[in-house]
Protein backbone atom coordinates (compact mmCIF):
# COMPACT_ATOMS: atom_id res chain seq x y z
CA UNK A 1 0.00 0.00 0.00
CA UNK A 2 1.36 3.28 -0.68
CA UNK A 3 -0.10 6.31 0.31
CA UNK A 4 1.07 10.65 0.63
CA UNK A 5 2.40 12.10 3.63
CA UNK A 6 -0.58 14.43 3.50
CA UNK A 7 -2.59 11.20 4.32
CA UNK A 8 -1.25 10.81 7.63
CA UNK A 9 -3.28 11.79 10.34
CA UNK A 10 -0.93 10.39 13.09
CA UNK A 11 2.10 8.86 14.61
CA UNK A 12 2.53 7.22 18.13
CA UNK A 13 4.95 5.07 19.76
CA UNK A 14 3.83 2.56 21.78
CA UNK A 15 5.85 0.23 24.03
CA UNK A 16 8.84 -1.50 23.82
CA UNK A 17 9.23 -5.35 22.15
CA UNK A 18 12.37 -7.79 22.51
CA UNK A 19 12.22 -11.28 20.64
CA UNK A 20 15.50 -13.41 20.19
CA UNK A 21 18.25 -10.90 20.96
CA UNK A 22 16.67 -7.69 19.30
CA UNK A 23 14.92 -5.26 20.81
CA UNK A 24 12.91 -1.71 19.49
CA UNK A 25 9.72 -0.55 19.77
CA UNK A 26 6.17 -0.32 18.04
CA UNK A 27 5.11 2.41 16.08
CA UNK A 28 1.45 2.79 14.29
CA UNK A 29 0.88 5.00 11.63
CA UNK A 30 -2.97 6.44 11.32
CA UNK A 31 -3.82 7.01 7.36
CA UNK A 32 -7.22 8.23 6.78
CA UNK A 33 -8.45 8.64 2.66
CA UNK A 34 -11.44 10.47 1.06
CA UNK A 35 -14.57 8.95 2.06
CA UNK A 36 -14.03 7.33 5.14
CA UNK A 37 -11.60 4.46 4.52
CA UNK A 38 -8.84 3.77 7.02
CA UNK A 39 -5.45 2.54 7.63
CA UNK A 40 -3.70 1.46 10.64
CA UNK A 41 0.16 0.55 10.08
CA UNK A 42 2.00 -1.27 12.81
CA UNK A 43 5.63 -1.14 12.35
CA UNK A 44 8.34 -3.07 14.60
CA UNK A 45 11.21 -0.54 14.58
CA UNK A 46 14.44 -2.21 15.80
CA UNK A 47 17.00 0.11 18.02
CA UNK A 48 20.80 -0.55 17.19
CA UNK A 49 22.73 -1.22 20.29
CA UNK A 50 25.80 0.38 19.33
CA UNK A 51 24.61 3.85 17.41
CA UNK A 52 20.58 3.85 18.02
CA UNK A 53 19.97 4.05 14.30
CA UNK A 54 16.26 2.88 13.71
CA UNK A 55 15.32 0.79 11.09
CA UNK A 56 11.51 -0.78 10.05
CA UNK A 57 11.84 -4.67 11.23
CA UNK A 58 8.25 -5.68 10.22
CA UNK A 59 5.05 -4.10 8.94
CA UNK A 60 1.33 -5.43 9.17
CA UNK A 61 -1.64 -3.62 8.04
CA UNK A 62 -4.99 -3.06 8.78
CA UNK A 63 -7.73 -1.45 6.38
CA UNK A 64 -11.13 -0.84 7.13
CA UNK A 65 -13.76 0.26 4.70
CA UNK A 66 -15.92 3.49 5.40
CA UNK A 67 -18.35 1.81 7.28
CA UNK A 68 -16.17 2.85 10.39
CA UNK A 69 -15.96 6.40 11.61
CA UNK A 70 -13.37 7.57 13.92
CA UNK A 71 -12.16 4.18 14.13
CA UNK A 72 -8.02 5.99 14.80
CA UNK A 73 -9.40 7.59 18.20
CA UNK A 74 -6.74 7.15 20.67
CA UNK A 75 -6.68 3.22 21.56
CA UNK A 76 -7.13 1.26 24.63
CA UNK A 77 -3.47 -0.06 25.32
CA UNK A 78 -2.40 -3.02 27.45
CA UNK A 79 1.27 -4.50 27.70
CA UNK A 80 0.95 -7.99 28.14
CA UNK A 81 3.60 -11.06 27.68
CA UNK A 82 2.14 -11.78 24.06
CA UNK A 83 3.35 -7.98 23.08
CA UNK A 84 0.54 -4.85 23.34
CA UNK A 85 -3.35 -5.19 22.86
CA UNK A 86 -4.71 -2.53 21.02
CA UNK A 87 -8.54 -1.89 21.22
CA UNK A 88 -10.39 0.64 19.53
CA UNK A 89 -14.02 1.27 19.45
CA UNK A 90 -14.98 2.77 16.04
CA UNK A 91 -18.27 4.44 15.33
CA UNK A 92 -20.06 3.05 12.48
CA UNK A 93 -20.47 5.26 9.70
CA UNK A 94 -24.18 3.97 8.68
CA UNK A 95 -25.90 2.66 11.58
CA UNK A 96 -26.34 4.46 14.59
CA UNK A 97 -27.39 1.94 16.84
CA UNK A 98 -24.37 -0.65 16.33
CA UNK A 99 -21.11 -0.60 18.14
CA UNK A 100 -17.87 -2.41 16.68
CA UNK A 101 -14.94 -3.01 18.65
CA UNK A 102 -11.58 -3.79 17.09
CA UNK A 103 -8.88 -5.88 18.56
CA UNK A 104 -5.33 -5.95 17.64
CA UNK A 105 -3.16 -8.32 19.68
CA UNK A 106 0.45 -7.50 18.47
CA UNK A 107 3.25 -10.15 19.23
CA UNK A 108 6.96 -9.14 20.34
CA UNK A 109 7.98 -11.23 17.34
CA UNK A 110 8.28 -8.75 14.35
CA UNK A 111 5.38 -9.34 11.82
CA UNK A 112 3.13 -11.46 14.05
CA UNK A 113 -0.02 -10.13 14.78
CA UNK A 114 -3.82 -11.35 15.33
CA UNK A 115 -6.51 -8.95 14.72
CA UNK A 116 -10.36 -9.42 14.89
CA UNK A 117 -13.71 -7.26 14.66
CA UNK A 118 -16.65 -7.71 16.60
CA UNK A 119 -19.86 -6.16 16.25
CA UNK A 120 -21.50 -5.04 19.60
CA UNK A 121 -24.92 -3.89 20.57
Amino acid sequence: MTYHRNDITRIESLGRWEHEGETGFYRVIYVDYLLGCSWLYVQWMQVDPTNGSKSPAALFSVYLDDHHENLFEYPEIVENEKGLLLRYYPDSGHEDNVKHEVVLQISNKPGETQSESLRLN
